[in-house]
């Protein structure tokens, strides 16, 4: 392989816009369950939104289900697309732009992933801690709505490497 693909774009800036595009819609997806599950809690629902704790909680197994799907992409990112790319950096194929390290940037992504993998599997444990009723729906609510801050700064950090490689172009 060159230095870049087929349309000029270094291989892994095309990985990096595919997993930021991934963990946008896994963001967005989950942000929709918190913001039913807050007005639920709150007695004041949307349109639309469920009402009841059946489909609540249907809804909740359905939102986990998409996020599943999401993470399962992102695994595979980190199984079958980074080793790739690695092996190409490592034959001194697609060296860096700039300052911009691509091996530092696809260590990035898959701790990001990681940590994305982590929460998935964190929100599974608390829906099924609720549905036992192991927890009261206020513990469930907060636990459910609270993303740990690490989460949010490993998304920053991987925007403004985006940024950072962007800006080297």
């Amino acid at each position: 392989m060159s230095n870049s693909g087929p349309s000029g774009i270094h291989p892994v800036l095309t990985l990096i816009n595919r997993c930021d595009e991934l963990a946008r819609n896994f963001d967005s997806t989950f942000e929709q369950s918190c913001i039913f599950l807050t007005n639920l809690a709150n007695n004041a629902p949307a349109p639309g939104q469920p009402t009841t704790m059946d489909d609540t909680l249907m809804s909740l197994r359905k939102t986990l289900e998409k996020c599943e799907e999401i993470v399962g992409a992102m695994l595979n990112c980190i199984y079958e697309d980074i080793p790739h790319l690695l092996d190409q950096l490592d034959s001194g194929e697609n060296v860096g732009v700039g300052n911009w390290n691509p091996k530092q940037a696809l260590d990035g992504i898959s701790q990001l992933f990681y940590s994305y993998q982590e929460l998935l599997l964190e929100k599974r444990e608390l829906l099924a801690d609720f549905t036992c009723e192991e927890i009261d729906a206020a513990t469930f609510v907060k636990g459910w709505t609270q993303i740990d801050g690490n989460l949010a700064s490993q998304r920053k950090q991987q925007v403004d490497d985006l940024a950072d490689l962007l800006a080297a172009f």
